[in-house]
């Protein structure tokens, strides 16, 4: 009984506080229903954005069609990148009109749209050939120091992905360009003992052969085999002299 009338006291006085507290009750469920109204918005907006974007870029004339690419034939996808920023759509046409301007050899504007692709969507799943991109438009515009540099900086922060023998190739020439064939070396004898199944891989044991054909001070000397009798054990200690017996 005692119980029950505790019950009904705090009951009463939970009412009575939610009647004095009505105004900032009301206040804070308008807000909870708008913050969850704009929620759904953006969500929808988003899904919205992505499903265009999408349709935008599916139906943009492939790369692989174009004969003669030119600096224009990445125009639609710069523009796309554009109008649905934000999009995986705008992060692939951003790579795409890095790849055509590279081909069309306008390798610092091809350089640009790597660069803002990684800037912009860093977490895109095929950002990796965005930094491998940036790499080759320095090599391809002489800058080989720096080319150097960015694929030496993907080998060693991407140790599991799958465009490292790539990375490692490019390195490994660019190291003979710079004479240093001692470091190319090692690279392509990493490849070749990997034997992934790349094109970059197979070739390695080919280019490594080469490079020790043309700089001879890189073959390592075979071991000296033991000649006959020769124990490669502990050695024998020497017999003492004895005095002959009279």
């Amino acid at each position: 009984m005692d119980n029950d009338v505790k019950t009904t006291a705090e009951l009463y006085r939970l009412v009575a506080w939610a009647h004095a507290k009505r105004k900032q009750l009301i206040g804070i469920g308008v807000a909870v229903v708008a913050i969850g109204a704009i929620i759904g918005i953006y969500v929808w907006h988003k899904n919205y954005n992505e499903t265009n974007a999408a349709e935008a870029f599916s139906n943009l004339k492939s790369p692989a069609s174009l004969d003669n690419p030119t600096a224009s034939s990445a125009d639609p996808y710069i523009k796309l990148a554009d109008e649905y920023q934000g999009t995986g759509a705008a992060a692939r046409a951003l790579l795409t009109a890095g790849g055509i301007l590279f081909d069309a050899g306008k390798f610092k504007e091809a350089q640009g749209q790597f660069e803002k692709l990684l800037q912009t969507y860093a977490d895109f799943p095929l950002a990796d050939q965005a930094s491998l991109g940036v790499a080759a438009c320095l090599e391809a515009q002489g800058k080989t120091a720096d080319a150097a540099a960015r694929y030496d900086e993907f080998i060693k922060r991407h140790s599991g992905n799958s465009a490292l023998p790539q990375a490692k190739s490019a390195l490994a020439r660019l190291y003979v360009a710079q004479n240093k064939p001692d470091r190319a070396l090692e690279l392509y004898t990493e490849l070749a003992r990997a034997n992934n199944p790349d094109s970059w891989s197979s070739e390695a044991g080919i280019q490594a052969e080469e490079l020790v054909q043309k700089y001879p001070g890189l073959r390592k000397p075979a071991a000296t085999a033991p000649s006959p009798g020769m124990s490669l054990g502990t050695p024998t200690p020497a017999p003492t002299a004895t005095t002959p017996r009279k």
